[in-house]
């Protein structure tokens, strides 16, 4: 039974942390505060800010994270997830998406980006909506960005000016992180309830 009431202490513990970490985010979301991507400027926005609107043109893939989830040492299997150099309003920024929809549309973006450069057609067309977290920039993927950079000749000054404040706008569904937070602090509450139910009858029973 004592083990049974810490397991349920600690899953209740863990609940609420989730709740409390993902509670800010979520007020932002339903109080529709999240910065627009069309207003952003270069400095304008930093890591930990919610922000939505259109990526206007994309250039390439620059980078993939694999990520290999496993339980205990028997591996659960992977995931990719690519990271694009994008360009939104008048400048461009580093876009990560793990969720293929979006990646399909960031590649066929990309390709229409390029026939314009190359005049190929008149004009982009229509952009890619997204909603994202700003999170820090990998180092190994800023590497990667330097190269690719400089192999699309962007002087350092341009460079520095992209990376300026290293962030990479991570693409996330503000549906998801609305509900998240309270569907945990319900499950946080149930389990403190049973964890006070079995304390109970531990006392009980120890009479």
């Amino acid at each position: 039974m004592k083990k049974a009431t810490l397991m349920v202490g600690i899953f209740a513990a863990l609940a609420l942390f989730v709740g409390v970490l993902g509670i800010g985010d979520a007020i932002t979301i339903m109080g529709d505060k999240a910065a627009v991507l069309e207003e952003s400027k270069i400095g304008s926005l930093s890591v930990g800010d919610l922000a939505k609107g259109e990526i206007d043109g994309a250039l390439d893939e620059i980078a993939v994270q694999k990520t290999t989830r496993s339980y205990g040492f028997i591996p659960m299997g992977s995931s990719e997830t690519p990271y694009y150099l994008v360009h939104i309003n008048d400048h461009y920024a580093v876009v990560s998406a793990g969720n293929k929809d979006v990646q399909k549309k960031i590649n066929d973006l990309a390709d229409r980006t390029w026939d314009f450069f190359d005049e190929k057609r008149d004009s982009i067309g229509e952009g890619v909506k997204v909603e994202g977290k700003l999170i820090a920039m990998p180092e190994k993927v800023e590497g990667y960005l330097k190269d690719y950079c400089k192999e699309l000749d962007f002087d350092d000054s341009e460079y520095a000016e992209l990376v300026e404040n290293g962030y990479v706008i991570n693409v996330v569904q503000y549906d998801s992180m609305k509900i998240v937070p309270f569907a945990a602090f319900g499950i946080a509450a149930v389990l403190i309830i049973v964890f006070v139910i079995l304390i109970v009858k531990g006392k009980k029973n120890s009479l």
